[in-house]
């Protein structure tokens, strides 16, 4: 089953999930741990250059989703690949950082989103 029929059906995340992206299969998991609600997630290809070494650069594959552990008052974006890399940043955050891209149209236009003015 494809991560966007899991989406599609809030049958899966059970009937008291608050989350309507959590992909969780709640109360059928195998693990306390695995309870927490995750999104579906998408995987790709970054490439990536180390702040401190900027010729140092390398592409790395991860994946972008939504968590929010049980014991969590907030819901991250979490971009990470199993072993070096992960990043979360909380949902609020990550707004105000799409927003703040939206706004610059330089920047979007260099991005290739749509700007606040709705160009492009």
């Amino acid at each position: 089953m494809s991560d966007d029929e899991v989406r599609r059906r809030p049958e899966s995340r059970g009937p008291s999930c608050p989350f309507a992206w959590c992909t969780t299969r709640h109360g059928q998991t195998t693990h306390e741990a695995d309870e927490d609600h995750r999104s579906g997630g998408r995987s790709l290809t970054l490439t990536l250059r180390d702040g401190r070494d900027g010729a140092a650069i390398a592409t790395a594959d991860v994946e972008v989703g939504l968590l929010h552990r049980r014991s969590d008052s907030r819901t991250w974006l979490v971009i990470e690949n199993g072993r070096d890399i992960r990043v979360q940043i909380t949902a609020e955050s990550a707004h105000d950082l799409l927003a703040a891209v939206l706004a610059d149209p330089a920047v979007a236009d260099e991005l290739g989103v749509a700007t606040a003015e709705g160009d492009r």
